[in-house]
C-alpha cells in the first residue's frame, strides 16, 4: 500500500471505530426505549415494520437496512457531486456521508471495508439517467472537473427531454 493509501486506510479506521461505537450508543438506548421482535425477514419496533434482512448477498441486502445496489448509487453520487475526486477522497466522502450505508453493507471491519471499497472502485456500474455502464474509476476520470460534470447533466437533461 502506499502512504495516501495508508493514511485513508488509518483515517477509515478512526471513522469506523467511531461509527459503531456511536451505532452501539444508539442501539443501546434504542434497547433501553423499544422492544424489538423478529419476523420472516421484517424487524418491528412499535409496530412499525422495516425490511432488514440479513440474507445475504443473492437479495442484496447485507447487515442492515441499505442494500449495496443503494451503496453504489451513493458511490456513484459522490463522485458525481465532487468533481475531481481519486480513490482516497471519494472514500473519505463515502465514509463523512454514508457511513451507515457502509456498515450495513460491508460490515464494521475497516479493513473488510477498505478492501470492499477498493474492489468496488473498479466494478463496474450503469448509470441508470445516462444508461452508461463504466467502472468507479472511470466515471470518476470522466467527472474529473466541475465542467466534466455540468456537461453531464446538460447530456442526462437532454435525453430525459426526448424521453
Amino acid at each position: 500500500m502506499s502512504s495516501k493509501e495508508d493514511i485513508a486506510f488509518r483515517k477509515l479506521s478512526m471513522l469506523m471505530k467511531a461509527v459503531t461505537e456511536a451505532n452501539e450508543r444508539e442501539t443501546l438506548k434504542n434497547t433501553a426505549q423499544s422492544t424489538f421482535s423478529s419476523e420472516g425477514g421484517q424487524l418491528s419496533m412499535d409496530g412499525e415494520k422495516i425490511d432488514c434482512g440479513t440474507s445475504g448477498e443473492a437479495t442484496g441486502v447485507f447487515y442492515g437496512c441499505c442494500s449495496l445496489e443503494e451503496l453504489k448509487a451513493a458511490a456513484f453520487e459522490v463522485l458525481l457531486l465532487h468533481p475531481g475526486s481519486d480513490f482516497t477522497k471519494w472514500v473519505e466522502t463515502l465514509m463523512r456521508q454514508y457511513g451507515t450505508e457502509l456498515t450495513d453493507a460491508y460490515g464494521t471491519d475497516p479493513a473488510k471495508i477498505h478492501a470492499s471499497l477498493q474492489k468496488l472502485w473498479q466494478t463496474p456500474y450503469r448509470d441508470v439517467a445516462s444508461g452508461q455502464a463504466r467502472d468507479y474509476k472511470t466515471w470518476a476520470e470522466a467527472f474529473a472537473t466541475r465542467a466534466a460534470a455540468d456537461m453531464y447533466y446538460a447530456f442526462v437533461g437532454n435525453n430525459r427531454g426526448l424521453e
